[in-house]
């Protein structure tokens, strides 16, 4: 099969909010090991329809760049990427379907992202991942990326 990396559209955003929700629970899951995933679920539901309105005025703008990976006219994956400065871009999000990943699609997602980010002559490129997200963390570095701070927080 052929993996294919093309623009996404609107319509393509109730599969990527399902990756997004599928992808993010296991995110969760690495990051806040004593919440449940029911929970962590019902907070996503929660902000779908905000989180989907944003994506929305996102895909439109010319500073953001929304990517599916498919397969058979299935989307397998997605990635976003935008222009904060002048100079600098940011990989905002790369998710792949539980069922595809370790296929080299995040890679080629990851890949076609920082492509964009090139081509906008962005010096500096950066993505946010939390700290226990090896597999992520593992992805960032195989494509160039090094860690070069760490947020933290008070609650």
């Amino acid at each position: 099969m052929v993996m294919k990396i093309r623009k996404a559209t609107l319509k393509d955003l109730k599969r990527i909010d399902e990756i997004y929700v599928e992808g993010s629970i296991d995110e969760g899951k690495y990051q806040f090991p004593n919440v449940s995933a029911k929970e962590m679920k019902k907070d996503l539901r929660k902000k779908e329809k905000e989180r989907l309105k944003g994506w929305r005025r996102d895909m439109k703008s010319k500073k953001h760049y929304w990517i599916v990976a498919e397969e058979k006219n299935q989307i397998k994956g997605f990635g976003q990427a935008w222009l904060k400065r002048k100079d600098k871009g940011i990989v905002e999000s790369v998710y792949v379907n539980k069922k595809y990943r370790r296929k080299r699609i995040g890679k080629k997602i990851i890949s076609e992202l920082i492509n964009w980010l090139k081509k906008n002559k962005m010096k500096y490129i950066e993505s946010g991942i939390y700290l226990k997200n090896k597999p992520s963390i593992k992805l960032h570095k195989k494509s160039g990326f090094k860690p070069i701070s760490l947020t933290m927080r008070l609650k």
